[in-house]
């Protein structure tokens, strides 16, 4: 383990500071001359090599340490995950099933706790500079296609399925070369205001109805502003899908989730844990809707996938477990109070 204690700016420093004079008012007078750096360097080992503790549906649910895994370095774009079988921590591949042989430790990443790698490449690096004390030149991080999609724009030309960049403070197609006009960036820019006011805090405190009818409202509006692959067009449908769930219109939220699972597609590999918990989660959605032959070839297609990622004994297996023909029977009779 290696605690950065060096890279630690002036903020975290006083931060740090708080802490430590709180720790020894906690503990009492003699620890009042505690080592701060020592004390810190135990504290960014504790930052930097943490891991989530996470429950099936991939919830964050605690941190651990496991000395023997933190040798696995970190990479936005990682080629493995964590997962728990109960109290276990086992590293399993995402790109493929099994990790290439004989096993190269230094080919094998993970993402940070807390770090979203489908998020803006400045919000993951100061995340990463906060928190884990890194300034990460990862392949997602060094790959400027991949970054840029993630904040695109669609082409304002119909028939063009470009990514719009904004270079030089102008609005331009990486295809077709085609600029957005003074009407068009204003509806860029209204788009994401539109997005970021469905984070305001007194958005918060609107009934789940309300809240909903805002958030179809702005997607109708970004639906044809956005890159299909912008990943605050993902917020907004999956914020979209988990307010149908909860209203119950299953109907709607299949639409949005269908959706929201390309993208995740998109930028998740085949294994990874997210994917296949976020699809377990659509193809209940799909029972609920009694559309039963699709949720029942998303469950089949996933089946080997998390049982890999989980193993088999898993209570992520629940729902895809070989009786879950009966649970579909079930629904189509109406069984389960539908």
């Amino acid at each position: 383990m290696v605690g950065i204690v060096g890279s630690a700016d002036e903020r975290q420093r006083l931060r740090f500071d708080e802490f430590s004079e709180s720790y020894a008012l906690f503990v009492g007078r003699a620890s009042k001359k505690i080592d701060k750096v020592g004390l810190l360097a135990i504290y960014s080992k504790v930052v930097c090599n943490r891991f989530a503790l996470k429950d099936g549906n991939q919830n964050i649910i605690g941190v651990g340490l496991y000395p023997n895994l933190c040798r696995i370095g970190h990479s936005c774009r990682p080629t493995g995950a964590v997962v728990f079988h109960e109290r276990t921590a086992i590293v399993v591949p995402t790109r493929s099933k099994s990790f290439p042989s004989p096993l190269d430790w230094s080919l094998i990443s993970r993402s940070y706790p807390d770090v979203d790698p489908i998020s803006a490449i400045e919000t993951r690096k100061d995340k990463l500079k906060s928190e884990y004390f890194i300034d990460c030149h990862c392949e997602l991080c060094e790959d400027a296609a991949a970054n840029e999609t993630m904040e695109a724009f669609a082409c304002s030309k119909s028939s063009c399925l470009g990514r719009v960049a904004i270079v030089d403070g102008a609005f331009v197609c990486g295809k077709c070369g085609k600029e957005f006009d003074e009407n068009a960036r204003n509806q860029a820019y209204q788009s994401l205001q539109r997005i970021d006011s469905l984070f305001d805090p007194e958005y918060s405190q609107r009934s789940l109805k309300d809240q909903l009818h805002c958030i179809l409202d702005c997607m109708h509006f970004t639906q044809t502003i956005l890159h299909k692959y912008n990943i605050k067009r993902l917020t907004v449908l999956k914020a979209a899908y988990d307010g149908c769930v909860l209203e119950k219109r299953p109907k709607e939220a299949i639409n949005f989730g269908r959706q929201s699972l390309e993208i995740y597609r998109h930028y998740l590999d085949e294994f990874d844990p997210f994917l296949a918990a976020f699809t377990l989660n659509l193809a209940t959605t799909y029972m609920h809707a009694g559309e039963l032959d699709t949720a029942s070839q998303l469950m089949h297609s996933i089946i080997d996938r998390c049982e890999h990622i989980y193993a088999k004994q898993s209570e992520a297996l629940n729902y895809i477990d070989p009786s879950f023909e009966e649970v579909l029977a079930k629904l189509s009779l109406g069984d389960m109070g539908l």
